[in-house]
Formats: structure tokens, C-alpha cells, sequence
């Protein structure tokens, strides 16, 4: 048997905008964060881009970081020697895939002896 009912007591169910945009803020604020993660963080960045590379090439299976002063110099303004350390992080994946990421600080005071 078929119900009907009139025209005017019929209510139409409009979806809830509020749940949509309470993610489309929380997706924002997820953007956000990882932008600002990537100017003020590069290093973290790419720690988050190697664990995602690593689920795409079979997992991570060695992983290697090495920090060493890449170059000395004297800037006119600052007392003393300046150094500038170079990291190179490189991670060897399951399939054999070697991804190699170099970051340069920018120069410290040091006491190193800087030659010239």
C-alpha cells in the first residue's frame, strides 16, 4: 500500500554544513602546519617524505646521518671564524632504492682555525 501525504508537511532533509566545514578547516590547519613545517624545518620534512617514500619501496632497511663542517670562513661583521656544517642523511629502501638528502646550516661561530 502506497502513502501519500500532502505537499505542504513533506520536509526535505538539507545535509549539515557544519561537519563539512569543521573539515574543511581542519584540512586547512593541516596544510598550514605542514607549510610551515617545511620553511622552518626542512630536516623534519624530509624525515616525513622518507617514511612515506619507505611504505611505497618496501620499508625502510638502513638509514645513515653524518654531520660534518663543510667550509670555514670570516665574515667582516661577526668576531671570529665561521663554520658551516653540511648533514647527509641517506636511506636505503627495501627494493634497493638509495635516497641520499644533504642539508647546510647556515654559518655558527666556531673555534675551529680557518685556513686563508
Amino acid at each position: 500500500m502506497v502513502r501519500s501525504s500532502p505537499l505542504n508537511s513533506m520536509q526535505i532533509k538539507t545535509p549539515n554544513l557544519k561537519i563539512f566545514f569543521v573539515f574543511v578547516f581542519i584540512a586547512i590547519l593541516i596544510c598550514g602546519m605542514l607549510l610551515g613545517i617545511s620553511f622552518l624545518a626542512p630536516s623534519r620534512l624530509a624525515l616525513v617524505q622518507e617514511h612515506m617514500l619507505g611504505v611505497l619501496h618496501g620499508g625502510i632497511v638502513d638509514q645513515q646521518e653524518d654531520v660534518y663542517v663543510d667550509g670555514c670562513a670570516r665574515i667582516s661583521d661577526v668576531d671570529g671564524p665561521q663554520a658551516v656544517t653540511r648533514t647527509t642523511r641517506t636511506t636505503v629502501f627495501g627494493d634497493g632504492t638509495i635516497l641520499t638528502v644533504m642539508f647546510t646550516s647556515p654559518p655558527t661561530p666556531t673555534n675551529v682555525q680557518c685556513n686563508g
